[in-house]
């Protein structure tokens, strides 16, 4: 199974759309329901989801920070999980591992509410780094902050400043 989540319920299939780094109309979905729950509002300027080792137990984590003040409570709002198949998707070596494609429409198997997207994150585990944390935490899973970059509204890079 795949996860695909919106802010919309009540959808019974799911198209495909423009996206920037992808030159057709594209599908996203993921094998992680977290990751998908976390991409439901967004990153880039406001919140940066990624994947990063946990120092001291070595176990990969699903991290959100917080990159502008306050975006955050984003999260604090409802969404709904998709389950699709995962006959037509495909991975594309540009995305994270978790991250699969498709370039046509798809029926969604199953639906699961969510009231509050950041209290589920925050009950699955996920780490939830507010703004003032942020550039302890990168260093703490062995990233340099002033080497970590965010991608802006139209698509091009800035570094992250302390």
């Amino acid at each position: 199974m795949l996860y695909h989540a919106s802010k919309i319920g009540g959808i019974p299939v799911l198209f495909t759309k423009k996206h920037p780094a992808f030159p057709l109309p594209v599908l996203f979905a993921t094998s992680d329901p977290n990751y998908a729950l976390a991409m439901t509002y967004g990153s880039g300027d406001m919140l940066a989801v990624s994947y990063g080792i946990e120092k001291g137990t070595g176990k990969r984590k699903l991290y959100i920070d917080e990159i502008k003040k306050g975006t955050l409570s984003l999260l604090k709002k409802k969404a709904s999980l998709y389950t699709l198949k995962n006959e037509e998707f495909k991975q594309d070596a540009r995305f994270k591992k978790e991250e699969y494609l498709a370039l046509t429409e798809q029926t969604v198997l199953g639906e699961k509410k969510i009231e509050n997207v950041y209290e589920e994150l925050q009950r699955r585990g996920v780490k939830l780094i507010p703004y003032t944390e942020v550039m302890s935490s990168l260093e703490s899973r062995d990233k340099d902050p002033l080497n970590v970059f965010i991608k802006n509204q139209n698509n091009r890079f800035r570094t992250m400043k302390r």
